[in-house]
């Protein structure tokens, strides 16, 4: 399955409810991780968090793992800095305003400005990434919906 059809399946399911995304979510998950050997997780954004709605495990043995419920902060995250970037102006000023950039890992961006650039960079390139800023040793890709 390409990711055109996956936007348009997630689309079809947003309209009709979580349940449903969550269920539509689960064999894209499980093609998607087939095909990299990669845990892959849907999240949604609550509040000024990311939280996994959806997950597949990677069939390696050594994992990273994305449990149902978990919570990251938006800027530190591939899946957040896609939320983010989706954001109107004006939204994204106000979540800049309040949120405090707290070093989490190593590479975690702690300046409004340099993740106002990297904002910049997921409209542009159409994806987000995060090389550990949320967890040592972890690369996260993700596309918006």
């Amino acid at each position: 399955m390409c990711f055109a059809q996956t936007r348009i399946l997630v689309s079809r399911a947003k309209a009709a409810g979580t349940a449903d995304l969550i269920a539509l979510a689960q064999p894209i998950l499980s093609s998607l991780t087939a095909a990299t050997h990669e845990t892959s997780a849907l999240n949604v954004r609550k509040g000024d968090e990311a939280e996994v709605i959806a997950t597949k495990l990677s069939p390696q043995r050594l994992i990273s793992m994305m449990r149902l419920g978990d919570r990251s902060p938006l800027y530190a995250t591939s899946s957040g800095k896609v939320i983010l970037a989706s954001l109107a102006e004006d939204r994204l000023d106000a979540y800049l305003a309040r949120v405090r950039l707290q070093s989490i890992a190593a590479q975690t961006l702690t300046s409004r400005s340099a993740l106002r650039k990297e904002i910049e960079v997921v409209r542009s390139a159409g994806f987000g990434r995060a090389v550990e800023e949320f967890t040592p040793g972890v690369v996260g890709l993700a596309v918006p919906d």
